[in-house]
C-alpha cells in the first residue's frame, strides 16, 4: 500500500518546486546563517532531516559531506536533489520508520520546517537523538508562535484561516517555551534560541524561530 503522507508531499507539496522554488525560499538565508553560526562545526557530519529538494544541506560550509547525508519523505524532493546535487548523499525514509544509520553516527542533526509537520513529536525527537552522538548537537526551526502574534493573527481576522484550514499541512503551531518542554522530554538542551525572519524586525512578530540544542542523557 503506498504511503499516504509520502503521496501527499509528492503530489501537494513538492510538486510546485520542481524547478527549484525551494532554493529560492525567502527563509533560506536567515536559517542557513543560524545553522551555519551556532550549530555547524568544522568537518562535522550531518543529516538533514526533512531535507526537501536539498537548499540547507547543500549551503552549509565546511562540512564532511562523505559523511553527511539528506534524508526526506518525499520521493519527489530526493530525486531532485540527487539530479541537482549529485556529489551530496539522498536518502527516501518513510515517517515513523527507523533511520537508516547506526547509533551515534552524526556530529550534527538539522531538521528545518519539519517538526511542525509531525503527528508523533516524540518518536521523531528520539530517533534524531539515536543518531546523534552524545553531546551532539541538534538544529531546529519552525513557524513561530508567541501571545502577540496570536493576538494579532486573532484581532486581524485570519484566526481560523491560521489554524483551522483543513488545508495547511501544518498540524502542530510552536511557542518557545512549548519546544523547549519537547526537547526537554526528549533528552536535549535548549541551548539557543533565535527569531529569524522577524517582521518589520520586530522579534514578537517573527515568521520563524531557531533553536540550538544538545544531546543529553
Amino acid at each position: 500500500m503506498a504511503d499516504p503522507i509520502q503521496g501527499y508531499y509528492d503530489k501537494e507539496y513538492h510538486s510546485e518546486y520542481t524547478k527549484s522554488a525551494l532554493l529560492k525560499d525567502y527563509s533560506l538565508r536567515s536559517r542557513l546563517h543560524f545553522f551555519q553560526t551556532h550549530c555547524v562545526t568544522k568537518n562535522a557530519r550531518v543529516l538533514d532531516y526533512g531535507c526537501g529538494t536539498g537548499a540547507i544541506l547543500t549551503g552549509l560550509k565546511d562540512i564532511n559531506k562523505n559523511g553527511s547525508y539528506g534524508v526526506d519523505v518525499s520521493e519527489s524532493a530526493i530525486e531532485f536533489a540527487k539530479s541537482k546535487f549529485a556529489d551530496y548523499k539522498w536518502k527516501r525514509v518513510s515517517i515513523g520508520d527507523v533511520l537508516p544509520f547506526s547509533d551515534a553516527s552524526f556530529d550534527v542533526v538539522l531538521s528545518s520546517e519539519v517538526i511542525e509537520h509531525v503527528f508523533d513529536v516524540d518518536a521523531y525527537l528520539k530517533e534524531l537523538h539515536r543518531v546523534l552522538k552524545p553531546n551532539g548537537i541538534l538544529g531546529l526551526s519552525c513557524p513561530f508562535h508567541g501571545f502577540i502574534k496570536d493576538l494579532l493573527i486573532l484581532v486581524s481576522g485570519q484566526f481560523e484561516n491560521h489554524f483551522h484550514n483543513p488545508y495547511d499541512p501544518h498540524i502542530r503551531f510552536y511557542s518557545v517555551k512549548s519546544i523547549q518542554r519537547v526537547l526537554a522530554k526528549n533528552s536535549f538542551e535548549l541551548i539557543k534560541k533565535r527569531a529569524i525572519c522577524p517582521y518589520l524586525g520586530l522579534p514578537p512578530l517573527a515568521r520563524m524561530m531557531a533553536f540550538k540544542a544538545k544531546a543529553i542523557g
